[in-house]
This record gives C-alpha cells, sequence and structure tokens, in this order.
C-alpha cells in the first residue's frame, strides 16, 4: 500500500477548498444576480452591527429607499454586505440589484463587496497548487540531473 506525502495531501486538501469554497460563492452571487431587478435609488441611513471576522468591528449595512419596478410600491431595503471602504455617502444616489422575490436583500455591485472573495479564493487554490507542482517538478528535474 502506498502512503501518501502528508505535505500533498495538505496542499491538495487547502487548494481544493479554496477552489471549492470560491466556486461555492460564485454561485451564491451569480443566482442573486440572476434572480433580481437593477434600479437606483438613495442611501437613506446604515445599519450598524457588530461583528466578529477579522477582530471585533462595526460594520455599516447601506439602507437604500428606492420604488419597486414591478408593484410600485416604494421599499427600503439593506445591503447584503457591508460597506467595507466607507465610499457611500448618505443621500448618494446608487444603482444596485433587488432581490426580486424579497425587495428588502439590497446588493451594491461593486468589486470589494462581492467579487473578492470568489475571485481570490479560486486564483489562490490553483496558484497554491501550480507552485506545489513547480517545486516537485524542479525536485524531479534535479534528481535526474545527478
Amino acid at each position: 500500500m502506498k502512503i501518501i506525502d502528508p505535505i500533498k495531501a495538505f496542499v491538495i486538501f487547502v487548494s481544493s477548498f479554496l477552489i471549492i469554497y470560491g466556486l461555492f460563492k460564485f454561485a451564491q452571487v451569480i443566482s442573486f444576480i440572476r434572480n433580481s431587478e437593477v434600479t437606483a435609488g438613495e442611501i437613506i441611513g446604515y445599519d450598524i452591527i457588530l461583528e466578529r471576522h477579522d477582530g471585533w468591528r462595526n460594520y455599516k449595512y447601506p439602507k437604500v429607499s428606492f420604488t419597486v419596478k414591478e408593484t410600485g410600491e416604494k421599499v427600503v431595503g439593506t445591503s447584503i454586505y457591508p460597506d467595507k471602504k466607507e465610499k457611500s455617502k448618505l443621500g448618494e444616489k446608487v444603482t444596485f440589484r433587488y432581490n426580486k422575490s424579497n425587495p428588502r436583500e439590497v446588493l451594491i455591485d461593486s468589486i470589494e463587496n462581492i467579487w473578492y472573495v470568489p475571485i481570490t479564493s479560486v486564483a489562490g487554490g490553483f496558484f497554491i497548487f501550480f507552485v506545489y507542482l513547480l517545486s516537485r517538478l524542479f525536485r524531479y528535474k534535479n534528481y535526474m540531473i545527478q
């Protein structure tokens, strides 16, 4: 019975976890985008929530006032992602997506809030795997030269 190299097992586990996690996050974002409608509204405030991700921090979730296209109803929705860089200003007009089945769920599309985690997870997983393969290739090449 062949025993697998522990470093190889660890690299495969970490890289596959990152790739699968990134693909899962891509699927989440894409499913929200498919079930959403684009509209414009105004930022009227924030929900400030104390959360622990990289230490305890207050995260600001922008609240947006807008009109639902299908019903004409005036709604106040809250972003499902926090404004980590605090770029949004009170009274600012923004274009965003809202969930058709639950218009109170709002997605202010930006590369930092939505696409950063899926892209870096998948890229990081492939990067770790390819660096490992390159190290194995160079080790094999050096072995063949001797």
